[in-house]
């Protein structure tokens, strides 16, 4: 198990990344996909209406203290259930079809990050066709450490 106390280095999300998440989630009910050490659901939570969490990882119960529900599963996860103002997803690159759905579902404002890393730029392209053929009306790039992308309906 990853004591993730003792390991900061493995937070992805910076300071810069988390001003923006607070500032985007005020109000709002969120979604957080790949909540990994917790620090985005942290920084959702200071100004977010409710955040819902999803990831499998064991080290994720860690920081259940900051999230309104927690669940280890994707399958899981009944959109329906829930009526969500914003999704943060983290590793784009790995998760552009799980983007795709949650804005054909309807929520209004999909956040992704770590667009740097797992996102080769020539297929930045690609993505953003996709997110745009998924509804995406508007998408703004954030220049943080890891890259941070908007998509709006």
């Amino acid at each position: 198990m990853i004591n993730v106390l003792a390991n900061p280095d493995i937070f992805k999300i910076g300071e810069d990344d988390a001003a923006i998440l607070e500032t985007l989630a005020v109000g709002k009910r969120c979604l957080d996909i790949g909540t990994g050490t917790g620090r985005s659901s942290l920084a959702l939570s200071q100004t977010a209406r409710s955040v819902v969490s999803v990831d499998p990882e064991d080290f994720v119960v860690y920081h259940r203290y900051s999230v309104d529900y927690l669940i280890t599963k994707w399958q899981d996860l009944e959109l329906s259930n829930y009526n969500f103002d914003l999704a943060f997803i983290d590793h784009f690159g790995t998760r552009v079809d799980v983007a795709c759905i949650l804005l054909q579902a309807g929520i209004s404002t999909v956040i992704i990050h770590d667009t740097k890393h797992p996102l080769p730029s020539d297929e930045w392209e690609t993505a953003e066709e996709r997110l745009m053929a998924a509804g995406a009306t508007d998408i703004v790039y954030y220049d943080t450490a890891q890259g941070m992308v908007k998509a709006t309906l």
